[in-house]
C-alpha cells in the first residue's frame, strides 16, 4: 500500500484521497513530512497536505503560503510566455504581474515607478465594502490600524504571524483576483515572520496597485534594511507616498524623519506640523508623539496636560505603548499631577495584556513593591516571566532573582544569562557573584 509520505512527494497524478488518511493525521506527523512535501515543488502534494493538515496551525499556514506563491509565479511564468497578454477585466492583477516581471531585471519597485495618483471619486463604493469572511479574517490578523475603514486591524506587537499566514493565505487562494488590501495584510504577515524577500514581492504588488499601506510597509523595510538594502532617501519617499494615498502613519513616519534628521536635514517645524496633521486625521501614533512632546518639552513648550490628553486619545485608541507613557505619567506624578498609583496600575495592566513588554516589567514592580496595592510577589514573579521569555533584559533578571531565593539557582543562572547578553550589568555582576561565566 502506497503511504502517505510516499504520496506526498509525487510530482503528478492522482491525489490520495485524503479521507483515507484523515482519522491518522497528525501535526507530529506533518511535521515529519513538511520537509518532503516542500522540496516535492509539487502543486497536486501541497494541496494533499493543506486537505489533511490544513488543521494543525504551522504546518497548514506554511503549505498555504508555498501554495500561494506557487500559484504567483505559475501566473507570471503564463503571461511572459504569450506574445500579446489580454488584460484582465480589472486590470489590476495583470498590470501587478507584468510591471513586477519587469522590476525583476530592472530592480525594485520606486516610488516614481507608480501609476499617477488619482483624485478619490467621492461617488463611488468603498472596497472595503466587498471583503468577504476569509479577506475580513486576513485583515483583522494582518492589518494595520487605519488600512481600512471598518476593520481595526492589529498592533505590530499583537499580531501573530502563524495565524496571520494561515488566514492571508487562504484568503489569497480562494480569489482569482484579491484586493490590495488583502494583499498588503499578507506582506505585513510575511514581515512580521521575516520572511523578507516574500514580503517585498508582495508590499510591491500591492503598492503597484495603489495600497497605501504597502507603500509605508515598504518605507519601513528600506529604513530598517529588512530584505534590502538600508536607504533611508527611499524610505522616506515611500512614507510620503503613503501619506499621499491616505494612510496617515506615513505622516507619523516622515515626521520622525524631519525630526531626528534621518537621511533629512533636522527641521523639528516640519516635523510637528506632520505630527500635528496626523493627529487631526486621528493618526494614533502622532497623538502618543505629540504627547511625549508636550510631556518633555521636546519642539514645543511642555504642557502636562495636553501630554495627557493626546496620550488618553491614543490610549482609548488601542495603542498599548500610549497606555504604558500615561502610566509612567501617573506613577512617577509628572508636572503638577498628583501620584496616581490605580490609573497606573490600570494602564500597565491594559498595555501588559496587550504584550508591551515594557509595561510588563513595571507592571511588575508595581505588584512587587506594593505601589497602590498590597505586595504580590508571586504575580509580579508570574509576569516578569512572560516579559523575560519575550526577551525584556529588566525582566530577564528580576525573574532570575526570585528564583534564586526560591532555592532555584539553575533558573537563575539561565535567566541571569540572558540579561547579561543584552548588556544588563547587575545581571553581569550577579553571574559573578555565583562564580559563573556569563
Amino acid at each position: 500500500m502506497i503511504t502517505w509520505k510516499q504520496a506526498a512527494v509525487l510530482a503528478a497524478g492522482a491525489l490520495l484521497p485524503a479521507g483515507a488518511l484523515a482519522q491518522e493525521a497528525d501535526c507530529t506527523e506533518a511535521r515529519a513530512i513538511w520537509g518532503d512535501v516542500k522540496g516535492s515543488g509539487s502543486e497536486e502534494a501541497l494541496l494533499a497536505f493543506v486537505e489533511i493538515f490544513g488543521t494543525c496551525p504551522i504546518y497548514g499556514a506554511l503549505a498555504r503560503d508555498q501554495l500561494t506563491g506557487m500559484r504567483e509565479e505559475m501566473a507570471a511564468a503564463d503571461e511572459a510566455a504569450s506574445p500579446d497578454p489580454v488584460p484582465d477585466p480589472g486590470g489590476a492583477r495583470n498590470e501587478s504581474f507584468t510591471s513586477q516581471r519587469a522590476l525583476d531585471t530592472a530592480g525594485r519597485l520606486q516610488v516614481a515607478d507608480l501609476p499617477p495618483l488619482k483624485e478619490p471619486d467621492p461617488d463611488s463604493r468603498h472596497p472595503e465594502l466587498d471583503f468577504n469572511d476569509a479577506e475580513y479574517d486576513c485583515i483583522s490578523l494582518a492589518g494595520a490600524p487605519g488600512q481600512t475603514p471598518y476593520i481595526d486591524g492589529v498592533y505590530w506587537s499583537e499580531l501573530d504571524p502563524v495565524l496571520a499566514l494561515w488566514a492571508c493565505s487562504t484568503a489569497l487562494l480562494d480569489s482569482d483576483s484579491p484586493q490590495d488590501d488583502v494583499i498588503a495584510a499578507y506582506a505585513r504577515a510575511l514581515n512580521k515572520a521575516e520572511d523578507w524577500d516574500r514580503a517585498l514581492d508582495e508590499a510591491e504588488r500591492a503598492a503597484l496597485m495603489g495600497n497605501g499601506m504597502a507603500m509605508n510597509l515598504l518605507g519601513s523595510m528600506y529604513r530598517y534594511g529588512n530584505g534590502v538594502e538600508k536607504d533611508l532617501t527611499t524610505a522616506l519617499a515611500w512614507y510620503e507616498a503613503a501619506a499621499e494615498r491616505s494612510f496617515q502613519l506615513g505622516l507619523f513616519n516622515m515626521g520622525q524623519f524631519y525630526q531626528y534628521g534621518w537621511g533629512v536635514e533636522k527641521d523639528p517645524d516640519r516635523a510637528l506640523a506632520l505630527y500635528e496633521k496626523g493627529a487631526s486625521l486621528w493618526e494614533v501614533f502622532s497623538k502618543e508623539k505629540l504627547g511625549l512632546l508636550y510631556r518633555d518639552g521636546v519642539i514645543v513648550e511642555q504642557d502636562i496636560s495636553k501630554a495627557e490628553d493626546y496620550l488618553i486619545e491614543a490610549t482609548t485608541s488601542g495603542l498599548p505603548s500610549a497606555a504604558r507613557h500615561l502610566a509612567v505619567m501617573y506613577e512617577n506624578g509628572e508636572g503638577a499631577y498628583a501620584y496616581d498609583y490605580d490609573k497606573a496600575l490600570t494602564l500597565y495592566a491594559i498595555a501588559a495584556d496587550k504584550g508591551d513588554v515594557e509595561a510588563m516589567h513595571n507592571f511588575g514592580l508595581m505588584l512587587y513593591n506594593g505601589k497602590g496595592i498590597s505586595p504580590d510577589r508571586d504575580s509580579a514573579k508570574q509576569i516578569w516571566l512572560e516579559a523575560a521569555d519575550l526577551g525584556h533584559a529588566g525582566a530577564q533578571r528580576k525573574y532570575g532573582r526570585i528564583a534564586h531565593e526560591d532555592g532555584d539557582p539553575d533558573t537563575a543562572v539561565r535567566y541571569y544569562r540572558m540579561s547579561a547578553a543584552q548588556g544588563d550589568e547587575v545581571a553581569q555582576r550577579l553571574l559573578k557573584e555565583m562564580g559563573v561565566e556569563d
